[in-house]
């Protein structure tokens, strides 16, 4: 029978990756092939749906590294299928976080436009984990902070709605402000 080819994407979702404290991933994730072609008869390959890695953990990762993982062997179910590789590696750029406190002005968000409306404190502290290369980039300007208004309520909640994606959000200070509101 004629040998085919069939490509595959490997499928990482049950690799799991912690970190040690104040580390974590900083860029993209590759995955090394990315791809992997199992060759065999088109029937055989007609039945195979996908290729994915074995589950496994890694922990308390601090520095940046490969990580190579076994395919699960779904090709051994088949006499005449062989694949291209059998391992993928899995590459990691780690950095260290450390922790910013930025004040940022709180926007309100509401559908009456008819209103006036003061808040109490209209500033508010968010404290991010930024990775330490990155520690003179981030600015207030980058992040967002809205209260969405609501008359049934006495305070209203604060919702970080942009920030830099490298970044992390650790806590927001307040997480609830209070508010006057006036019609024009």
């Amino acid at each position: 029978s004629e040998r085919c080819r069939k490509a595959f994407v490997p499928d990482i979702s049950a690799i799991s990756f912690s970190f040690a404290d104040q580390f974590g991933i900083s860029g993209a994730v590759s995955v090394v092939p990315d791809t992997v072609y199992l060759y065999g008869s088109q029937s055989s390959l007609d039945e195979i749906d996908g290729l994915s890695a074995h589950e496994v953990s890694f922990s308390s990762i601090n520095k940046s590294g490969d990580y190579v993982v076994d395919l699960e062997p779904v090709w051994e179910e088949y006499a005449d299928v062989r694949p291209s590789d059998t391992k993928v590696r899995v590459r990691l750029n780690v950095e260290k976080y450390v922790e910013k406190r930025l004040n940022v002005p709180v926007v309100l968000s509401s559908e009456d436009t008819s209103l006036h409306v003061r808040l109490y404190p209209d500033n508010v502290t968010v404290a991010l984990l930024v990775p330490m290369n990155e520690y003179k980039n981030v600015s207030s300007e980058m992040v967002e902070v809205q209260a969405i208004y609501s008359a049934e309520k006495s305070q209203l909640p604060l919702l970080v709605t942009r920030f830099p994606s490298n970044c992390r959000v650790k806590q927001l200070l307040p997480d609830e402000v209070e508010y006057v509101a006036l019609k024009k």
